[in-house]
């Protein structure tokens, strides 16, 4: 795909030709513009992009314009962008420019990039026709032959499961897939739950591996560095807190728990054409993907850090010398009205992963549920384990907390893609509407390349160590360099 001209115009007028030619009228054609009022100003400036693809190119590819003034961004515009080959087509690019000052803005424009991921969603309850519509919009996006293909649906089509797996493979032409049922599901902006949907996210990402972790929580020995698996299991049978202990140093290690059946027996996973019903599957990525995990625990710290001096077993005997129960009656006496609240419904402990930092942030805190506490002794359960000379400060879990954190977490980083596993205790349960973790990373990240599934314990990195989360959204990134 190449562009052959990028035009700044004021109005555009479509109208026929004879022999089915569209003719395209611009005017107001310019390559600068008078402030239409002092400044601080924001201006809305139209682009037309005319493109053209050769005999031979893939047909797809995205087209991005960046706007910048005195070489920092100012604004970006990202698209998919069609064209058969042989044909030419346009572009229109429309972004709200914040001018400072008097002086040049510039949009320096990128050939257009191959697509390299996709992913659909269709809603369609027979079957049979959401996944002609699945496929189809995946190869009209991505193109035929993707090497690697994950399917998340609903438990609505489970019935057809033997199926499925093996269809999409072999209609898409991907060369492995992975999948899994869910409960819910999600796909660019928008969160299907507990109704029929099913989500087919493909990607033209080099050789992949996929396999079944060992029984044990094993991955194979061979796995270069940094290589990252996306793992799918079942809750009921396959013990994911052992297989995220067993990581490797070198690997990253992302994905969820089915979530579709609340009993044994009742998920199915897929690994290229077979399906199961218990155990695990997983895929293993190339590294040179530009692949980074995304961990969001939807909390925020009260008090102050403190060192463990007692603890047995699950329990936090002494915080600091005092016991346990009394420090958390102290943070709940300084905390206001809401806050106190917060503690009484949605109390956590966060566990310091890495002792070595001198200050810790949210993501330092690997967050256990706070289970209760023993008037008498003074000692308060914990949904883990924390040994005496670690380092623990209490949490609270809301909705404003959690989305705010995964906003900020998103808005970091800019992906071609991501692969995502959020708790079936989010969306509607914490939010009371679906789609806000959807829209947080669409928004943050730049991208609608986004699927995924909403999972009975999702799996991340904190602090370097891998885990098995709840209340968690944990997503991996493709593509990804840090914001601007």
């Amino acid at each position: 795909m190449e562009i052959l001209a990028a035009l700044f115009f004021e109005g555009l007028e479509l109208r026929p030709a004879s022999g089915g030619v569209t003719k395209i009228d611009l005017t107001g054609i310019h390559f600068s513009m008078a402030a239409p009022t002092p400044v601080p100003i924001t201006v809305a400036p139209h682009l037309m992009v005319l493109v053209h693809c050769p005999e031979g190119a893939s047909p797809t590819a995205a087209l991005e314009v960046i706007f910048t003034k005195d070489g920092e961004r100012v604004a970006r515009n990202a698209q998919s962008l069609q064209v058969e080959p042989g044909r030419f087509g346009y572009r229109l690019v429309r972004a709200e420019v914040e001018i400072e000052d008097y002086g040049p803005s510039e949009a320096p424009r990128r050939p257009p990039a191959p697509v390299r991921y996709a992913v659909a969603l269709p809603e369609h309850p027979d079957t049979g026709t959401a996944l002609g519509e699945v496929v189809g919009q995946v190869l009209d996006r991505l193109g035929p032959a993707p090497d690697v293909a994950v399917l998340f649906l609903t438990g609505h089509h489970v019935d057809r499961c033997d199926e499925l797996g093996r269809t999409v493979r072999q209609t898409l032409g991907a060369r492995h897939l992975i999948g899994g049922t869910a409960v819910s599901v999600l796909a660019h902006r928008q969160e299907v739950e507990e109704s029929p949907a099913i989500v087919l996210w493909a990607g033209h990402t080099g050789p992949v591996e996929v396999f079944r972790p060992s029984p044990e929580g094993g991955l194979p020995d061979d796995l270069v560095d940094d290589t990252t698996v996306v793992v799918l299991a079942d809750p009921f049978s396959y013990d994911a807190v052992k297989l995220a202990g067993n990581v490797p140093p070198q690997v990253t290690l992302v994905g969820g728990l089915a979530s579709a059946a609340g009993r044994p027996g009742g998920n199915r996973l897929f690994l290229d054409d077979e399906v199961q019903t218990g155990g695990a599957v997983a895929l293993a990525l190339p590294p040179g993907l530009s692949a980074r995990p995304l961990v969001s625990q939807g909390c925020r710290p009260v008090g102050e850090p403190m060192t463990v001096t007692s603890s047995e077993g699950n329990l936090l005997r002494t915080l600091g010398g005092r016991p346990a129960l009394e420090r958390l009656k102290a943070i709940s006496e300084a905390a206001g009205p809401s806050e106190r609240s917060l503690l009484s419904r949605g109390l956590q402990v966060g566990l310091v992963v890495d002792e070595h930092r001198e200050v810790f942030r949210p993501g330092d805190f690997l967050v256990r549920g706070v289970l209760g506490a023993d008037r008498t002794t003074g000692a308060v359960a914990i949904g883990d384990h924390a040994p005496i000379g670690s380092t623990v400060q209490f949490q609270v879990r809301d909705a404003d907390a959690a989305l705010a954190e995964l906003r900020q977490m998103a808005a970091a980083w800019h992906a071609d893609s991501a692969l995502v596993f959020t708790c079936n205790g989010r969306g509607s349960n914490l939010f009371g509407r679906p789609g806000l973790d959807a829209e947080a990373l669409v928004d943050g990240l730049d991208t609608t390349a986004v699927g995924g599934m909403f999972c009975a314990g999702e799996i991340g990195p904190i602090g370097g160590r891998h885990f098995l989360h709840g209340f968690t959204a944990s997503a991996l990134l493709l593509g990804a360099e840090p914001a601007t």
